[in-house]
C-alpha cells in the first residue's frame, strides 16, 4: 500500500512539474497531502469539497496560491487517471466509461468472463481500437459509427494492457486506457 502511494506520488509530481517549474520543491509534500488516505477515502465527498474550495476562491483558480493551484491540478490529474483506468476482476467483471470527444461520445465496456477479456467500444464515427500487452496485440476497425469488439483469451492477471481508441475524423491523439484484470483479493 505504501509503495503504491509512493508510485502515485511520483506519477503526480511528474504530471505537474512542467506546469509549476518555480515550485518543484513543493510538489512532493503537496502530493503526499493529496494522497493522504483520509483525503482519498471520502470519494465523491472529496470531489465536492474540492469544488467548494474552488468556488470559495474569490478570483477562481487564477487567484489561488501556487500551493492551492498545485493541489487542485494534482486532484484533477488523479480524476483523469482514474477515468482512464479500467480494472475488472471475477468479483467486479464489468466496467464502463464514456468519454466525450469533439466527434461525439465514445462508450467503452470491459467485461471479464472467466478466462476471456472482452472489450466493446461504441464509436461516434469510424475508427479503431487496439489492445496491446505482453501477450496481446489485437485491433478492430470500422469505417463508420458503431460498435467494435476485441477479445483477449486468458489475459494475464495483474498485467496492464493498453487500449488505444482512435477516431477517423478526429485530429486529436488517440485515447489510451489502461486495462487490468485483478485477482479477487486485490479488488
Amino acid at each position: 500500500m505504501a509503495q503504491s502511494t509512493q508510485k502515485q506520488g511520483v506519477k503526480l509530481v511528474q504530471i505537474v512539474e512542467s506546469l509549476f517549474p518555480d515550485s518543484l520543491e513543493a510538489l512532493e509534500p503537496i502530493a503526499n497531502i493529496v494522497l493522504t488516505p483520509a483525503y482519498r477515502s471520502a470519494g465523491s465527498a472529496l470531489a465536492e469539497a474540492t469544488l467548494q474550495e474552488v468556488e470559495n476562491l474569490a478570483g477562481g483558480y487564477e487567484q489561488a496560491t501556487p500551493e492551492q493551484q498545485i493541489a487542485l491540478t494534482m486532484l484533477a490529474s488523479m480524476e483523469i487517471m482514474s477515468a482512464l483506468a479500467l480494472t475488472v476482476s471475477a468479483e467486479e467483471p464489468t466496467i464502463s466509461r464514456d468519454w466525450v470527444t469533439p466527434e461525439g461520445v465514445v462508450h467503452v465496456d470491459v467485461n471479464y468472463a472467466g478466462t476471456v477479456l472482452i472489450i466493446n467500444a461504441t464509436m461516434p464515427t469510424g475508427g479503431s481500437i487496439q489492445l496491446v500487452g505482453a501477450d496481446a496485440d489485437s485491433q478492430s476497425s470500422r469505417p463508420e459509427a458503431g460498435m467494435l469488439t476485441l477479445a483477449q483469451t486468458a489475459p494475464v492477471i495483474g498485467n496492464a494492457y493498453s487500449l488505444e481508441v482512435s477516431l477517423d475524423d478526429d485530429c486529436q491523439r488517440p485515447l489510451r486506457f489502461s486495462v487490468m484484470v485483478l485477482e479477487l483479493s486485490e479488488s
